[in-house]
């Protein structure tokens, strides 16, 4: 995984990020208190991946006004990039193994997911890999995935959006435990709240970077 810190500190100096129990989507960007919240109910490996995800959002300038399914899949592009680079990906086929789910698992996310985020990649990414080696990764049988949700906010709202409000609602991925009328995260109904609960993270990766 790439120093999520050091490229928040690097693209985003001051960027504050934090866990909580998010009522909706996987991560936040609050712009107004330069913020980002992660949703804390998942793993830490999984954390860190979202929140490299939504640096790619701040790093393509996406912003509340016009965001769906295009930025989504932007961010995964970039955010992939970051976390997979092509000299990466082609020393893990040299070295590790062709077969997907090997893959997937030595970089701890599930096969879907590294699927989805490897059909954003250009063709550039790919003629890079295969310059480097001849060896192509073997896909097992899987079903499609969700990409992942975020929401940007220029400030937070009185009442925190639900799933509902969300562009692209049919994305929120099944089995994810996100469901309209989720009563809001203690902490989360004010912007001051929010940087309370900032200053002082509890969980990975909930950092100042």
């Amino acid at each position: 995984m790439p120093d999520y810190q050091h490229l928040a500190r690097t693209h985003f100096p001051g960027l504050i990020v934090a866990a909580a129990e998010l009522p909706a989507g996987l991560s936040w960007y609050i712009s107004e208190d330069r913020t980002i919240l992660i949703d804390s109910r998942m793993s830490p490996r999984r954390q860190q991946i979202q929140v490299v995800h939504m640096l790619a959002h701040l790093k393509l300038e996406h912003d509340h006004a016009n965001f769906g399914i295009r930025e989504e899949l932007d961010a995964m592009c970039l955010s992939t990039q970051w976390i997979l680079p092509p000299a990466k990906l082609a020393n893990l086929l040299e070295d590790v193994s062709t077969d997907a789910m090997q893959i997937a698992s030595y970089l701890g996310v599930a096969v879907p997911i590294l699927a989805a985020a490897l059909r954003t990649l250009p063709r550039d990414y790919w003629r890079d890999v295969r310059a480097r080696t001849n060896r192509r990764l073997e896909w097992p049988s899987i079903p499609p995935v969700a990409h992942p949700l975020c929401v940007i906010l220029d400030a937070l709202p009185v009442r925190s959006p639900s799933a509902s409000a969300l562009p692209g609602k049919a994305l929120v991925p099944s089995g994810s435990g996100l469901h309209d009328g989720r009563p809001d995260p203690a902490g989360l109904r004010t912007r001051s709240g929010i940087r309370d609960f900032a200053k002082r993270p509890a969980k990975t990766p909930s950092a100042a970077a």
